[in-house]
């Protein structure tokens, strides 16, 4: 999972939990995500979400903020066929 900031900031991880209203992922280290800040995610299979920061430090939780219903399909699909 890649995460991208407005600010063009990026940040990958492997370790975490998804659901279909987001995603919660362990860092190594702290980020600069703050609350608020809008991002984007890039999931294998599924494409780019977007979302919002919920809570960020060594874990950070985004909302999905969908903007298709392709992109929430793809990741329905993929959450209960891909074991995601």
């Amino acid at each position: 999972v890649t995460l991208i900031g407005e600010d063009g900031q990026m940040l990958s991880c492997s370790r975490g939990d998804i659901s279909i209203s987001g995603i919660g992922l362990q860092l190594d280290a702290p980020s600069n995500f703050a609350v608020g800040d809008r991002v984007q995610i890039v999931l294998p299979d599924v494409g780019i979400l977007r979302g919002f920061v919920r809570y960020s430090a060594r874990r950070i939780g985004i909302v999905f903020d969908f903007h298709s219903e392709e992109i929430r399909d793809r990741l329905i699909v993929s959450l209960f066929t891909n074991g995601m």
